[in-house]
């Protein structure tokens, strides 16, 4: 099983928070990295969720577009930028299929690190507005069954897909 990791695209500075939009250039990226995956044979994707915010809403939406996929992006609790990444490692452990997550910094660059490492703090990464990070679960004998070991398969930012 495979988790795809997306932040969001370039938004507007504006206030509230919840409500900023892509910019127009933010919508152009999460439209290429949607084609891009296609090109590329990213078609694994069964179920995508997504941060309530606009624009992960936003770029969840216009990637999938863009993949020509039939699945939908769904808004789940507990992936906003202030939380902590308990409820999107549950998801992560509990998912049945191959799964993309679309959220916010530092959320998501504490999520990678946990599931790397076992801890939020293990590792230092910082995703890119635009960037992707393919991890894969690996089941171990070595821990109790449910958990598994998630390794590293690939990562982009917009300057290795955008033209």
């Amino acid at each position: 099983m495979r988790l795809y990791i997306l932040r969001h695209a370039e938004a507007e500075a504006a206030y509230p928070d919840p409500e900023r939009a892509l910019t127009k250039k933010g919508r152009r990226t999460a439209e290429q990295l949607g084609r891009y995956l296609r090109k590329t044979g990213v078609n694994d994707i069964g179920r995508v969720i997504h941060s309530p915010y606009r624009r992960a809403v936003e770029t969840a939406v216009l990637c999938l577009e863009a993949m020509e996929t039939r699945v939908s992006a769904e808004p789940v609790n507990g992936l906003t930028p202030e939380e902590d990444t308990e409820e999107a490692v549950r998801i992560a452990r509990e998912a049945e299929e191959s799964l993309l997550i679309v959220g916010h910094n530092p959320h998501l660059s504490l999520l990678v690190s946990r599931l790397l490492t076992g801890s939020d703090l293990g590792m230092g990464i910082q995703l890119k507005k635009g960037g992707l990070v393919c991890l894969e679960a690996v089941p171990s004998i070595h821990v109790k069954a449910g958990n598994e070991f998630w390794t590293l398969r690939w990562a982009l930012t917009p300057k290795l897909y955008i033209p």
